[in-house]
Order: C-alpha cells, then structure tokens, then sequence
C-alpha cells in the first residue's frame, strides 16, 4: 500500500473518489456526501492505493481551518492508513491544527478520531423543516440582496437570514440579530418569513446549529424545525 499527496485535483481524480464513497455507502448502508468539482478544488488530497486501486483518502481544505475529511474502504480499515495519510499531508503542508469532521451516524467516527490522536471539539446539529406553510405575517420591513434577506423596523436594524439553494433544498444559514433585539421573538419571525417566502411544497428546509447554542436550537424547534442528525468536529495539533 502507497499513499500519494495531490496539491491540485483533476477531474479523474474526483470521479475516482466519489466511486470510492459510493462503494462505502454501499457497504455501510449510509448515504455519505459526493463532491462536486467546486469543492473538490479548494481540497488538498492524500490517497491510498493498493496495487495502483484507489482504497483511501484523505480531503483537507487548503485554508486556515485545515477541515478534513476521509474514508478507506471497509475491509482496508484498521490498518493504519490514515496515520499514513495523516502524516503524508504534514510532510508537504505547513499545519499547525486539524480538523476532522463527520456525521455522528456514520461508523466508528469517534473511535477512529481517538485512535488518531484528535479530541472531541464541538458539535453541529442537522435541523430539517417539518412543517406547512407559515401563516404568519411579519411586523418587519424586508429587503432582499441576492441570497440574503435584511429585516428593519423603521431605520432600526433587526436582523436577516441567508440561504444557498442545492436542487430541491434550501439551506438557512447566518441567521443573525442584532443583540439588543433579542428575546422579543425575531428570530422565529425571521425564519418563518423566509420560509413563507420560498415555501413550495416540494422543497425541503435545513439548517446547522452548533450544538451549544441552545437559545437558537430552542428557536428552530419552534419554527417547526426537527433535528435529523449532528456533524461532529476533532481537532488535533500537528507537531
């Protein structure tokens, strides 16, 4: 077994990776994430070959954050080849810390974070929308600036809610307000306007919360938002 450090990615190289997780989600009985070739090319990457097969790999942001992920096929597990792969990225990257991430339902992520040396950091909850149409209507002023929706009450800024659209799901993120406006109920005003909004009904709402921030959680909940499964995130400092 060899493993090969990539600074740049190529089309074939994706492909070969996506198989190597369609095999696993197979094999797992979990449907795993497939890369587009946007994100694959802000990944540094490390593979795993045996007798020239790709049996592994190792994706690692080449940024700041250093987020990375991995999987090695079923019956190649427990072999070292991670550590291998872990310590083929430190040979040609300059890095201080990594991240590894995964879903808390996919097998053996935690045990295999700890074999690796990472610590438990934080987590990440998965929210899905399960509710109707919203009938409420905002006492808010709004204005849309591409994917960003802006909520005013007068001249006084409350609050606003992004989204980014992936067929038929749409995803919330950096909803935000403002500190002296809270506790009032915005937050569940914003949400469900941006909803009703975009409301159809073959499209599916989700969001991520960090784990901790049981204000915002409790907020979701009320939208009508359930919890369908955590992203868990490691850390290690690379010596």
């Amino acid at each position: 077994m060899k493993c090969i450090f990539s600074k740049k990615a190529s089309p074939s190289l994706l492909e070969e990776v996506n198989k190597l997780i369609r095999k696993c989600s197979l094999e797992d009985a979990i449907c795993y994430p497939f890369y587009t070739e946007e994100d694959f090319s802000i990944h540094l990457s490390v593979l795993a070959l045996e007798e020239d097969a790709i049996v592994g790999f190792l994706l690692c942001t080449d940024d700041e954050f250093h987020e990375s992920f991995g999987m090695v096929l079923p019956q190649f597990r427990k072999k070292g080849i991670f550590t291998e792969m872990l310590s083929l990225l430190h040979d040609n990257e300059s890095i201080d810390n990594l991240t590894l991430y995964g879903r808390k339902s996919y097998p053996g992520i935690t045990e295999c974070a700890n074999s690796l040396g990472f610590i438990y950091e934080n987590s990440e909850y998965l929210m899905e929308y399960t509710g109707s149409k919203p009938a409420v209507t905002t006492s808010l002023e709004v204005e849309s600036e591409e994917s960003t929706y802006y909520y005013y009450q007068g001249d006084n800024y409350i609050g606003q809610c992004s989204i980014y659209k992936e067929q038929n799901t749409i995803n919330l993120f950096n909803i935000y307000v403002e500190e002296n406006h809270r506790n009032q109920g915005y937050g569940k005003e914003i949400v469900q306007n941006v909803i009703k909004i975009l409301f159809s009904p073959n499209m599916k709402f989700r969001l991520q919360v960090n784990g901790a921030n049981l204000p915002a959680i409790n907020c979701y909940r009320a939208c009508g938002f359930i919890t369908t499964d955590s992203i868990t995130y490691f850390s290690k400092e690379v010596l």
